[in-house]
């Protein structure tokens, strides 16, 4: 046995406590990280989805990095583990890795909000570094097993993860003239400039072409955010100096670029805002570039926007509603005495406002207007980043409903803004909002049924209700002519998503048939049967958009019954607790022969 083999075995040995049971043997003891984090792993099939227990990642001590212990998954063809874990930033985040796998097909892989990286192919151990974001991390380890052939089980390891917080720096709040703040990197330093706001500002430490910096600080919301950057570099654009804002690009800066103030808006709840330089240039150009290639961060500001209890009551709301620009009018207002309103007196200049909204489930609801030269002053609502509605122009009250899902510290917000005017001197630059209704565990998805009778008026039309109150058509005949035909329509009364509509009715008796018919050019399709046992459905109907088939009541030969009531009943398939119920009702008088 070698020095190295006889090493290895007299650790296992200590491991497992000299007696071969193992004394620790969980995942966070397998890659050398006990205490702050916490892990979760699966595997299933790769097709079905089914779980499949023998895959998930466990504890190892036959091939490890430390000679120790790591974790490890063993996967067949055709199956997926995952390794999940939550990890608290900003941090640096190390790890090694190795694989087993078979190259092109099978997947060694990483992902997080701030980097992910694959290995396609077998590999002794490695390591990789990841940043992490300030906040809380959900971070992804995973073998992904693809092959085109059975080529056995195949296995991943992992060890020796470590993870490393990074410090505020007290240089950088005197370079960003915030001493309120704390500002992290592992790389950004304070530098004295004649130029700068103070005399300092932050910049990045000393590059190489295709290094990366960062800095990075939390915010909490809502609040308005006003800093200064720019970067000095090549015309070309290859250095890049870029803005994220909870993970998602909001800004950019490439090439040379004069130092300037940007103003950023953030809603309720805390964000994370990330600085990334870039720096690059070709080495092969026939011209390289030799002047200074530094990002350049100065007087970060941060001012809350204050909570409005007059904006509250405009909306109809009890609290929760944030701005600084927006007020409280009484000159028009959609429900109640009272809206919300704002003008846009400067070009350009963006005014928002924010209304906290609940993170269950359920309906919202709000009315809105605009007062602007058409395409010069526009309203934008968005809700969780989403964009909801949008308005310009001389317009009336509009309403909007969403269905919302259950989230996370979530908020509507309204953002007005103007972009010129027609004669250069307009005051018709203004918005306004009313009436936010939040309404648990309800949708608007609802079906509205009509019906007529020959000769009568549509029934049903805007009234949704399980009872088909108020829309029940009557057609009366004779002996002679003993049959009923009604049209009815299936309408998607749904302002906002498309919907698919289970249509269910009464079959025929004894005494009555029932057809349910389709006339499309020149044809007549008979979907009674379908219709009978709940298994007709409209096409997937737009926001107003609707069917129209025909219901045919007829009394059968030698029958003496003399009325007949047929139900049609319509369920929306977004939202099987709305429902729209129309009815029909024959009734039948003697024919009288007049001479």
């Amino acid at each position: 046995m070698t020095v190295s083999g006889i090493y290895r075995t007299l650790l296992a040995f200590l491991v497992l406590g000299g007696t071969g049971t193992a004394s620790a043997q969980t995942i966070a003891d397998g890659v050398d990280n006990p205490a702050s984090t916490t892990f979760t792993t699966r595997a299933a099939d790769r097709n079905t989805d089914e779980d499949y227990p023998a895959g998930v990642w466990t504890f190892d001590t036959t091939t490890t990095y430390d000679m120790v212990d790591s974790v490890r998954t063993t996967l067949p063809d055709k199956t997926y583990s995952i390794l999940d874990a939550e990890i608290q930033g900003p941090a640096v985040l190390t790890f090694r890795w190795k694989a087993t796998i078979e190259e092109l097909f099978d997947t060694l892989g990483f992902s997080s909000q701030s980097a992910s990286f694959t290995v396609r192919e077998s590999t002794d151990w490695q390591q990789r570094t990841v940043e992490l974001d300030c906040g809380t991390n959900d971070v992804r380890w995973y073998l992904d097993r693809n092959a085109t052939t059975d080529t056995g089980l195949m296995s991943a390891w992992i060890d020796d993860v470590v993870v490393t917080p990074i410090p505020p720096s007290a240089d950088l709040q005197e370079g960003l003239d915030n001493t309120t703040m704390s500002f992290y990197s592992q790389d950004w330093i304070l530098q004295s400039s004649e130029g700068s706001h103070d005399g300092d500002h932050a910049t990045n430490a000393p590059m190489t072409d295709g290094q990366e910096s960062s800095i990075m600080m939390e915010v909490e919301g809502p609040a308005e955010v006003t800093f200064s950057w720019g970067l000095s570099g090549e015309e070309f654009g290859y250095s890049q100096f870029v803005l994220l804002v909870d993970g998602s690009q909001n800004g950019r800066l490439q090439g040379e670029a004069a130092v300037a103030e940007r103003t950023l808006n953030l809603g309720p709840g805390t964000h994370c805002l990330k600085f990334e330089y870039y720096q690059d240039y070709p080495v092969d150009t026939e011209d390289p570039y030799t002047g200074a290639k530094a990002a350049i961060l100065d007087d970060f500001q941060v001012t809350q926007l204050a909570e409005s209890p007059s904006l509250a009551s405009a909306l109809e709301r009890d609290r929760g509603v944030f701005s600084n620009d927006w007020q409280f009018q009484v000159f028009d207002s959609v429900v109640g005495t009272s809206a919300a309103s704002v003008t846009a007196a400067e070009l350009e200049e963006a005014k928002f406002m924010y209304v906290d909204l609940p993170d269950e489930a359920g309906l919202l609801s709000f009315y809105y207007k605009t007062e602007s030269d058409p395409d010069l002053g526009y309203l934008f609502i968005d809700v969780d980043g989403e964009e909801i509605a949008r308005q310009t122009g001389q317009t009336e009250w509009q309403k909007a409903e969403l269905n919302l899902g259950e989230g996370s510290d979530r908020f509507l917000e309204a953002v007005f803004i103007r972009f010129g005017d027609l004669d250069g001197n307009s005051v018709q630059t203004s918005a306004l909002l009313d009436n936010v209704k939040f309404l648990p565990g309800e949708t608007n998805y609802r079906p509205d049924l009509t019906i007529k009778a020959k000769g009568s008026r549509v029934k049903g039309n805007n009234v949704h209700s399980r009872s088909a109150a108020r829309q029940r058509a009557v057609a009366k005949t004779d002996d002679r002519r003993p049959y009923g035909i009604y049209p009815v329509k299936f309408q998607n009364d749904c302002p906002n998503y498309q919907d698919v509509i289970t249509i269910r009715g009464t079959r025929s008796n004894r005494h009555f048939e029932t057809f349910f018919l389709l006339r499309q050019d020149d044809q007549v399709f008979n979907f009674s049967a379908a219709l009978f046992t709940g298994r007709l459905q409209t096409r997937n109907l737009d926001p107003g958009a609707s069917e129209a088939f025909e219901l045919q009541v007829g009394r059968k030969r030698r029958s003496s019954k003399r009325s007949r009531s047929i139900t049609v009943r319509g369920t929306s398939q977004a939202d099987g607790s709305k429902v729209d119920v129309v009815q029909s009702s024959l009734k039948i008088k003697r024919f009288r022969f007049r001479r």
